[in-house]
């Protein structure tokens, strides 16, 4: 249970990060779900954060509908479903520190390695392998915005593009851990209506002042941002989940 202090601080969070979400297409679900972690726990972190990212990416696509790229979109949607039931169903068999230390490097390695030529330019179809694997990790970490930013950046999409479809696919993402933290991870969303509401409301006016701020933005500036934004998430993540492995 929340107390109204945690509450206050929860809804400047969320539309905060939710206008930073909206702006470069991530970074924001990843700071939500470690204020989230602090005032919650992990176990009730998971599947809240997942509704405050659905409303979160609902926001962006009610703005930026008009500029999803639906070939790309469709794609991804495919393999979502079965990509996010075993993940639920592994959740508790994989170390959550793992996940996240091998998502991190793999962040760092697409954003800095020397990148398949596949993965510097993917075929539509690239993102139907991608939806199932984001799908998976997103149960178990949580936040899936800096791992699948990169291939979404390699297709060459202009700002709204990007950050449109994108908030598409994890839109997804985040809509089938409702359902399957319910039936299978046996959380009560009902008892945290508050929270609901109170993400609800703080995402979509989080996500408005994000779309302002789009516009106002150079596209080389917009791309370095973004760049070095990523690099210093994986690297937190790599910090985070390696101290908690050394430490376990």
């Amino acid at each position: 249970m929340t107390t109204m202090s945690s509450e206050i601080l929860l809804f400047f969070t969320s539309t905060a990060t939710s206008a930073v979400s909206a702006t470069l297409g991530m970074a924001g679900g990843l700071i939500l779900l470690s204020v989230l972690t602090m005032l919650v726990g992990t176990r009730d972190a998971i599947p809240l954060h997942g509704f405050a990212q659905f409303c979160s990416n609902g926001g962006r696509l009610f703005y930026l509908w008009r500029h999803i790229e639906w070939k790309i979109a469709a794609r991804f949607s495919l393999l979502v479903i079965p990509g996010g039931f075993l993940g639920i169903k592994t959740a508790n068999v994989l170390n959550v520190n793992g996940v996240q230390l091998i998502v991190a490097v793999v962040i760092l390695w697409f954003i800095h390695g020397p990148r398949l030529k596949a993965v510097r330019t993917p075929k539509p179809n690239f993102f139907i392998w991608l939806g199932f694997i984001s799908s998976f990790a997103g149960m178990i970490a949580g936040a899936t915005g800096p791992m699948i930013i990169p291939f979404f950046m390699n297709l060459g999409l202009e700002k709204k593009k990007l950050i449109g479809t994108k908030a598409f696919c994890q839109s997804l993402i985040h809509f089938i851990k409702i359902p399957a933290f319910v039936f299978f991870g046996n959380f009560n969303f009902a008892a945290n209506s508050r929270l609901l509401a109170l993400f609800a409301v703080s995402s979509f006016l989080g996500a408005w002042i994000g779309t302002k701020i789009i516009d106002r933005m150079s596209v080389n500036l917009y791309e370095k941002i973004i760049k070095w934004t990523v690099t210093l998430m994986a690297l937190r993540m790599v910090s985070q989940a390696g101290w908690a492995l050394l430490h376990h």
